[in-house]
């Protein structure tokens, strides 16, 4: 088998984990858009909307823009076709760290709007006691492995799958 052929193989076994990265990242777009308009549609349908509900929905419509724009545009951009053209390895292993980073951009961003999240849950409430706080303080290390556990379930277990890859590609590159 020449290194063209395998480099083919390679190239087109990285496509599938890829695909399953793009794959989650749509349906957490989705998922994302359609709390969004879950919101928007409670507040209309509210009796007396207030200003502070008002406040709450643009801190949640803030947050979504906020990774849609910024975070999934990046992470998108790393999960492109493998060029065969060049060493496969090589441009693996530069996706995989672009992915690995994006993944940690993605950690703490969501960590990052937890206490924004808390200001809009406490708004669109209409309710705010010591109580209400006392569970958001609570439920942050909760919070915090979930959010580990997502971006593992969702992304991080295809990136490890590419990892996997170069190491074969490199151990049949050295043969």
């Amino acid at each position: 088998m020449s290194a063209v052929e395998i480099k083919k193989i390679v190239a087109h076994s990285s496509i599938s984990p890829m695909a399953k990265i793009r794959k989650n990242m749509m349906f957490e777009l989705i998922a994302i858009l359609v709390v969004l308009v879950g919101f928007f549609v409670f507040v209309l349908l509210k009796e007396q909307p207030t200003n502070v509900l008002y406040l709450g929905l643009g801190v949640l419509t803030a947050i979504s823009l906020f990774i849609l724009l910024f975070v999934f545009p990046k992470f998108y951009r790393h999960t492109k076709k493998v060029d065969v053209v060049h060493s496969v390895s090589t441009n693996l292993y530069q996706n995989i760290t672009k992915l690995q980073s994006d993944l940690e951009l993605y950690e703490k961003t969501m960590l990052f709007l937890y206490v924004p999240a808390c200001f809009a849950g406490f708004a669109l409430s209409n309710y705010f006691n010591k109580y209400i706080v006392l569970f958001f303080v609570v439920f942050f290390p909760v919070y915090y492995f979930l959010v580990k556990k997502w971006t593992k379930f969702f992304y991080g277990q295809y990136v490890e799958e590419l990892e996997e890859l170069v190491q074969e590609l490199q151990q049949v590159e050295e043969e």
